[in-house]
């Protein structure tokens, strides 16, 4: 009686080593850590996305606020250099995308920064609820010992009254076990789906290499992109103008390198 309830609960293969208390004990037993340690380890590897994303947003806020900072003292410069008749030659072919950059850069520079605030926030408030579940799978794991009274199987015999609280016993781990394993794969699955949606909508995994520092922001095909985009083509241009700046041997009139 005892081998047909352990093979009705798939219970047979545990190994006859460890029936310290009898095998249909240190069966439930031996199915409550497994269960245990795979709710770990989900929120293990759950954990290290929700980090890497919230590092990567925070990054991005980083860089951006030393952005302002970099573009506003290379703006001056250029101002710097449209003052002089002789480096005005290297400024004045620009000077219409430089009006522009002016405007646009710091319009795309303020919405993608208010974006990535907007995803942090996200990241902080809806995930958290779904968050608890995926965390805390374990320890209401741990709690089926004792919610289903486990330990009272150490006293289980072939005796029919004990056959009977055996069942029910491994049928209430059973039924608890599934129950607190669909909550945690459902939160999972919730939490994987906003973690996406904020890579998707606001960035992407893939990033841009800063020249100044190795500061990186993400990439993506919205408002952050559109700011990279013009980004990357101002310092083509200022780039440009330095060189030219620099070629007409006028590096003293120069303001200081950011």
């Amino acid at each position: 009686m005892r081998t047909q309830l352990l093979g009705v609960h798939g219970l047979r293969d545990v190994p006859q080593m460890i029936w310290k208390h009898g095998p249909l004990y240190e069966g439930i037993h031996h199915l409550i850590a497994q269960e245990k340690f795979t709710a770990k380890e989900i929120w293990n590897d759950t954990k290290i996305i929700i980090e890497a994303t919230a590092n990567e947003l925070q990054m991005a806020q980083k860089y951006l606020h030393n952005y302002e900072h970099i573009f506003s003292e290379k703006m001056k410069q250029l101002k710097e250099w449209d003052q002089y008749e002789d480096l005005r030659k290297c400024y004045v072919q620009y000077e219409r995308q430089i009006a522009r950059f002016n405007r646009d850069l710091i319009t795309k520079y303020r919405i993608c920064r208010q974006a990535l605030n907007s995803s942090l926030s996200q990241l902080e408030d809806e995930i958290r609820s779904e968050v608890f579940y995926v965390r805390d799978a374990a320890i209401e794991i741990q709690e089926v010992v004792y919610d289903c009274n486990v330990t009272e199987l150490r006293r289980f015999d072939d005796e029919e009254d004990n056959y009977f609280t055996g069942s029910r016993i491994t049928m209430c781990v059973i039924s608890k076990l599934s129950a607190i394993r669909q909550n945690q794969f459902e939160s999972t699955h919730i939490s994987l789906e906003i973690l996406g949606r904020i890579v998707a909508s606001d960035m992407n995994q893939n990033e841009m290499e800063d020249d100044n520092g190795g500061i990186s922001i993400p990439r993506g095909d919205n408002v952050c992109l559109e700011f990279r985009h013009l980004r990357e083509e101002f310092e083509t241009i200022y780039d440009r103008i330095l060189r030219c700046v620099m070629d007409g041997k006028y590096i003293s009139r120069m303001a200081p390198e950011i």
